[in-house]
């Protein structure tokens, strides 16, 4: 099960071969933009989807947890809690759209962290066809957007059941990504072919070759860094 998540942007084109592990449990996770989100799953008696739970509407926030916890990517950023997020007019829920936002307008003293908002779905998914719509994403020095699915629980931390970032952009990028990233050293994809099994290129790593092993650790690769299709 993968919880959703809203946080950090690239639409994932086609992650063709499957990976050597089942992700267990694993919300959906935003952080700070403006949609709307759905999810379906298929039915076992046709191969065609239902509807299973849609994110949209005034009781949208009653649906996620607000992450109120340090960053654990210790960004420059303080997340909000529920109330705190809508006092500070971060956060709005209308009958056919959400609001998720930064703090544009303070000043911030060295060491303080800007405030923002992660939530992450109460509802588990194992699997399933996600349907999300923005009509902006920020982008620009400092900015993170995503939406993104992991799994963890106390005796399997993170990247344990791995994570897979569906929407991710970073600071002063200027195409979006989506990445798988597990554990170790030793998951490669590279005989997933740019071109033929999704529309655009493996990202680089450290070492200037394609970023096509989902291993946290992978040799050439940037730490963290997963296996990175750059999107559109």
């Amino acid at each position: 099960a993968l919880p959703c998540c809203w946080r950090r942007g690239a639409l994932a084109r086609d992650m063709k071969r499957l990976l050597p592990w089942t992700p267990q449990v694993a919300p959906l996770v935003l952080t700070a933009t403006l949609g709307q989100a759905r999810a379906a799953q298929a039915s076992p008696l046709a191969p065609a989807y239902a509807m299973h739970d849609s994110y949209v509407g005034i009781d949208f926030f009653e649906k996620w947890d607000f992450w109120a916890a340090e960053d654990p990517s210790k960004g420059n950023v303080a997340y909000l809690d529920a109330v705190r997020a809508a006092d500070a007019g971060l956060v709005k829920a209308l009958e056919s759209r959400i609001y998720m936002g930064v703090d544009a307008t303070s000043i911030i003293a060295a060491g303080q962290g800007r405030s923002s908002v992660r939530i992450q779905s109460k509802t588990t998914y194992n699997a399933g066809l996600f349907v999300f719509e923005a009509e902006h994403l920020p982008t620009g020095c400092g900015t993170w957007p995503a939406f993104w699915l992991y799994g963890e629980d106390a005796a399997h931390p993170w990247p344990s059941w791995g994570e897979y970032d569906i929407i991710e952009g970073v600071h002063m990028a200027e195409r979006t990504q989506t990445s798988l990233h597990t554990p170790g050293t030793s998951c490669s994809q590279d005989a997933v072919v740019p071109g033929e099994d999704f529309l655009e290129d493996w990202q680089l790593g450290a070492d200037g070759t394609p970023a096509d092993d989902c291993g946290i650790a992978s040799p050439g690769q940037f730490r963290n860094q997963g296996c990175a299709q750059v999107g559109p």
